[in-house]
Formats: structure tokens, sequence, C-alpha cells
């Protein structure tokens, strides 16, 4: 659809929680979908476990996007945020075990569960239970809130669940 960002636009504006459909993720896409209003970014072939876990996050309140094209955004984000004038403050971690302190860092880094596992030498389930733990531990909804939050920018997070394949 040639007026696809439009369309988005005006069914977020009346309220409409809109998901993507493509083709062909890419980050540039997925940026004017989050920019048009978007609650979601999905592969359109995608797996029928894939559309329960889309439209259950977005069903919501929450957003979704593919682990690789979030992790991108993550990056940018974090990025973004090392070098802002603003003094960050530095996130009280301790409730966390050792490993969850490095699972936590690492995500809020960008890292996919996958590079968390192959990092850490863990498997890709531990990693899911551990982040799992950081998130009720922390009091936070999604990675990019843990992000914010273990930059030192927790006032940030906007409220919204980002989840990922």
């Amino acid at each position: 659809m040639s007026d696809w960002r439009s369309v988005s636009q005006s069914w977020s504006r009346s309220g409409g929680r809109v998901i993507v459909l493509t083709r062909e993720p890419q980050t540039s896409e997925m940026n004017l979908a989050l920019a048009s209003g978007a609650r979601a970014y999905v592969h359109a072939l995608a797996n029928r476990h894939v559309f329960r876990q889309v439209a259950e996050s977005v069903g919501s309140g929450g957003l979704w996007f593919p682990e690789n094209l979030l992790g991108n955004l993550l990056k940018l984000v974090s990025n973004a945020l090392n070098h802002a004038a603003k003094p960050q403050v530095e996130a009280d971690l301790s409730a966390l075990t050792t490993r969850e302190k490095e699972v936590a860092r690492q995500a809020s880094k960008g890292a996919s569960n996958r590079q968390i596992a192959e990092a850490l030498g863990i498997t890709e389930r531990t990693v899911k239970e551990h982040m799992g733990s950081v998130f009720k531990k922390l009091g936070v909804r999604d990675r990019m809130q843990l992000m914010l939050l273990v930059t030192g920018q927790p006032g940030l997070g906007g409220g919204d669940d980002v989840h990922q394949a």
C-alpha cells in the first residue's frame, strides 16, 4: 500500500492500534512506522504464534517489533543517551544477582537474547528467565524502560511496553 504511512497516522490519531505488516523488515521502515503511530511492525509472513504475541502486546497497550530491529533501535537510543549533556543517575541494581546484572547491562546496550546468551555462555532460555526476573525486581515492563533505567534516564520511559520476537 503506497500511502500506508498516512493511513497509519489517521488510524492512530483516531485511537486505533495500528500494526504495520511488511514483506521485507528494515530498520528505516520500522522507524517510519513508529513515527506514523504504529504500535507494531511485523513480517507479513510471520507464523500464527508471532501474530498471537503481537495481538496480546498491542491489545494490552504495548509495542511489538522484531528483535533484531529493536536491538538496533535500542543501540541508537542508548548511544544518544550516553552522549547527552544531562547528568546521569546511577541505577540501583542491588536487588539483582550478579548474573542478572550482567544480563541487564547487556540488554540495555541493545543486545538480543541470543547475543547475551553467547556473550555470557548461557542458553537463550536462561537469558529469558533472567530478563523476567530483572523486569520484576526493577519494576520495569520492557527492554526500553530497562535501558533507560540502567543508562540513568528513568524518567524517559514513556510507559509503553516494547516487546520483541
